[in-house]
């Protein structure tokens, strides 16, 4: 990578700190037409010719017709999206105001309403891939481009882009900036995984230096006096209903619940987690039951529910445009792995959740003892 294209990445990621990393935010009274992009199904085959409707949306509102400003491109992850981003609270809104820049976003393929097939197969997903989803990105924002120049009869408007991303996004920004360095100007990359893991346990290993110690002891008892409820088989149907799980088995219940506390302090909902727990605690109330009501009061109602652990569901491969899990193992399982497991000291997350798990889930959903080769998606992003 050359030296400007460096400071360009690290340019943004610093001023994204300075304003506070989160997803984009959408304008609940605004609203925006969905557009849909004719894109190849794969870029990387010439014979083949098939393509699928991909949907993009526009925020115009702060873009001065007949000027040429820079075009700012929100990269999507793993879901499905409802519109661009709008609210002017959000950075890349604050960006777009300052700038007068368009704002693009491409729902990523596989995801919401942008799918190539009608099902969910193993043959089908070998299409969603990292280097499919970069070239979809970079044909589309290019059309897009020209589109503008057209538009606004400015054949030689430079229209320089510049794109962000959050998580997963964040990590595609890096790449898309790095495989396409004359397609962009510069990238925002937020809390980017760049390169694949195979055994991630740095993810939990943050979490007690996130929460301090008082929280971190709490979560620990809790988390011992669950396991124990769950390995006892008189107790362990009543305890799984309380979490509202009893369609799990043990060690899928406690992925789920590594996510539960995992997820709740990754995405600042801290309080809600450690305040409940450490109040039991200091009342000497049941630690179990208050974790329960945790996950079912705070964590279910923002980010997710029991069956989305379940292989029943995993192995589903019906199209539901809400639904993105299937998907997700499948990039987790052939490409990018980000293998959640437990610290080997300390862990909040149960010791169940170790690579022989993650082995067993990725055969179960998808078959042919199917694993991730980190070493060869490292490579081809370099």
């Amino acid at each position: 990578m050359k030296r400007n294209q460096i400071l360009s990445v690290l340019l943004f990621i610093f001023v994204l700190q300075v304003f506070g990393a989160r997803y984009f935010l959408e304008d609940e009274k605004a609203t925006f037409p969905e557009f849909i992009f004719q894109q190849k199904v794969d870029h990387f085959t010439k014979s083949d010719s098939r393509t699928f409707g991909q949907r993009y949306f526009v925020n115009l509102q702060h873009y001065v017709n007949g000027t040429d400003a820079p075009i700012l491109l929100y990269i999507n992850g793993e879901g499905m999206i409802s519109g661009p981003p709008s609210r002017s609270d959000d950075f890349i809104v604050q960006l777009a105001m300052q700038h007068k820049s368009p704002i693009i976003t491409l729902e990523h393929r596989f995801y919401g309403k942008s799918h190539p097939f009608t099902e969910l197969s193993v043959q089908n997903l070998q299409y969603l891939s990292v280097a499919q989803a970069l070239e979809d990105l970079n044909t589309f924002v290019l059309s897009f481009r020209d589109s503008l120049r057209s538009q606004q009869k400015l054949p030689n408007a430079k229209f320089h882009i510049y794109h962000a991303g959050v998580s997963y996004s964040g990590a595609l920004s890096a790449w898309f900036r790095y495989k396409y360095p004359t397609t962009t100007k510069a990238a925002l990359s937020s809390s980017g995984v760049v390169n694949a893991i195979l055994y991630f346990d740095k993810f939990d290993a943050q979490i007690p230096l996130a929460v301090g110690g008082e929280c971190t002891k709490v979560l620990r008892e809790a988390m011992f006096k669950l396991e124990l409820r769950i390995l006892n088989p008189s107790l362990n149907a009543q305890t799984k209903q309380k979490f509202l799980a009893s369609m799990l088995n043990d060690r899928d219940f406690s992925l789920m619940m590594g996510d539960v506390t995992g997820e709740l302090v990754q995405y600042g909902e801290q309080d809600s987690l450690c305040l409940p727990l450490i109040d039991a605690w200091n009342k000497k109330e049941d630690l179990v039951d208050a974790l329960a009501g945790v996950t079912v009061k705070s964590w279910n109602k923002k980010f997710g529910e029991a069956y989305q652990y379940s292989v029943d569901h995993l192995k589903n491969t019906t199209v539901v445009y809400e639904w993105a899990d299937r998907q997700w193992w499948w990039q987790c399982c052939s490409e990018l792995a980000y293998f959640q497991v437990a610290p080997k000291v300390g862990s909040i997350r149960s010791q169940m959740i170790n690579m022989d798990y993650f082995r067993n889930l990725c055969n179960s959903a998808f078959g042919n003892n199917q694993w991730p080769n980190i070493h060869a998606v490292n490579l081809t992003k370099k």
